[in-house]
């Protein structure tokens, strides 16, 4: 099983008791086996920008991961630190 697709999604609700708009996002990734899975993005850089979280991901990550097995989760980790360190 191979990844085939990593999407970013930005999402937000405002909180009921104080007016304040919460950000996160999600990534959605697609396999060659048809399966679809979901994990949130962020970190507390990611709450309040995750547009920037969503374009890291789609124009960055998304290429280090796509062809990869999806179940060796360390491995992926360790793909995407590498990519992202200097």
């Amino acid at each position: 099983m191979k990844i085939t697709e990593v999407t970013a999604i930005s999402l937000g609700y405002e909180t009921p008791d104080e007016p304040m708009l919460r950000s996160f996002a999600l990534v959605r990734i697609r396999t060659d086996a048809g399966h679809v899975g979901y994990g949130e993005a962020s970190t507390s850089y990611g709450h309040v920008y995750p547009r920037v979280v969503e374009s890291i991901i789609d124009n960055a990550l998304a290429r280090v991961l796509v062809g990869q097995d999806p179940l060796d989760v360390r491995a992926r980790k360790a793909d995407m630190v590498r990519y992202l360190s200097p």
